[in-house]
């Protein structure tokens, strides 16, 4: 069941308080900012990355729960990343776009090859958000991950949307000199959408959690980190696929 906006609003508020315990003038500067942008999320977004500089936003330290090789994962809609390489020029239309990704499905049998993608990137904002099996961060978290694309997005609290489409699952390891770091709610702001289904970890957690969107009975929260953007050399075939 979804939330009404006054409700999520409330969420989101009572989120970036816990996480990033603003002084009284400051809240209340941020609370103009909100009230300005009445009860649209994208609007709330704006305010959000105009209130924090999102682009400069200094990430909170890092995680230490990781092995060094640990397998972090990241979901993307299908569609999304085909308009990403045909935006970055890699591919001229979206057909040519999609079926090179689905190669990438269907025929990267060979054991943690990689490079395939050197030079492409996630398609998001300056950070990056993933996921892991926090049992042991070297193992494949997407064993952990359900098999149907809604509940992939409940569970992760993705935007809106991309439970209707197909969705793909990088796997890979951070580069040296890369290191994972809790999310914050200002980490939340610096995509290109935002969502309110979003709350700090508690005090003393390892790593972030995700909370899961209301009405999805099979949906548990998952592990999370952020990091920086890093290029797609890393990324290990075949890449997953999750269909609806």
């Amino acid at each position: 069941m979804e939330e009404t906006a006054p409700a999520a609003l409330r969420r989101m508020a009572t989120n970036l308080r816990r996480d990033h315990r603003p002084e009284a003038e400051v809240w209340e500067d941020l609370t103009t900012r909100l009230g300005g942008a009445g009860m649209d999320v994208p609007a709330i977004h704006r305010a959000i990355r105009a209130w924090g500089g999102a682009d400069d936003h200094a990430l909170r330290a890092p995680v230490q729960c990781l092995e060094a090789e640990a397998i972090l994962a990241s979901c993307v809609p299908l569609q999304r990343f085909v308009r990403h390489l045909v935006r970055i020029g890699k591919f001229g239309d979206g057909t040519e776009a999609r079926q090179w990704l689905l190669d990438q499905v269907a025929t990267g049998d060979v054991a943690r090859q990689r490079g395939r993608f050197t030079g492409i990137g996630l398609a998001g904002g300056i950070l990056i958000w993933a996921t892991f099996d926090e049992r042991d961060s070297r193992q494949d978290p997407c064993g952990r991950l359900p098999k149907d694309v809604a509940t992939i997005c409940a569970c992760l609290a993705l935007d809106k949307g991309a439970e209707k489409g197909e969705m793909i699952v990088f796997r890979y390891t951070l580069p040296t000199g890369v290191e994972a770091h809790y999310p914050t709610v200002m980490a939340a702001a610096c995509g290109r959408v935002w969502s309110e289904y979003w709350a700090p970890a508690a005090e003393g957690e390892p790593h972030g959690w995700t909370e899961p969107w209301p009405g999805y009975a099979d949906a548990y929260a998952c592990p999370e980190v952020v990091h920086r953007t890093i290029d797609g050399g890393s990324f290990e075939l075949p890449v997953r696929r999750f269909r609806r």
